[in-house]
């Protein structure tokens, strides 16, 4: 069963690191947003350089990168962008699943446990 595991929390809550670690240990496709933005810009941009069109054609492909893994029938950890909660709700919505797919939130906090909702 192919499944789209998002992590959300607030900067520095751990995450990328936490993303990594559930890739590693389970062979999960990980997208990245900082990846996908040195891809498409080189490694020297910084955020603050980005336009708002390239911000849009940025998230635009990490999607697209996303549906390709999920097409793929691979199960896919997102943890390098906070998704608000409509985003969340809409990225269950949007990529292409299988029947038996499933698509999971974990959220992380500082001092905080970890919560996992559907």
């Amino acid at each position: 069963m192919n499944r789209l595991i998002i992590i959300c929390g607030i900067s520095f809550a751990g995450k990328t690191t936490l993303g990594k670690t559930i890739a590693q240990r389970f062979g999960y496709a990980e997208v990245d947003v900082d990846d996908v933005k040195f891809h498409l810009f080189g490694h020297d941009i910084k955020d603050e350089d980005l336009s708002q069109e390239d911000w849009v054609r940025l998230y635009a492909e990490t999607d697209k990168l996303i549906d390709r893994y999920l097409q793929a029938g691979k199960t896919v950890i997102v943890a390098s962008r906070n998704f608000k909660k409509s985003e969340r709700e809409l990225a269950k919505v949007t990529f292409a699943f299988s029947d038996d797919a499933l698509a999971k939130v974990v959220k992380t906090g500082a001092y905080k446990e970890v919560k996992c909702d559907d």
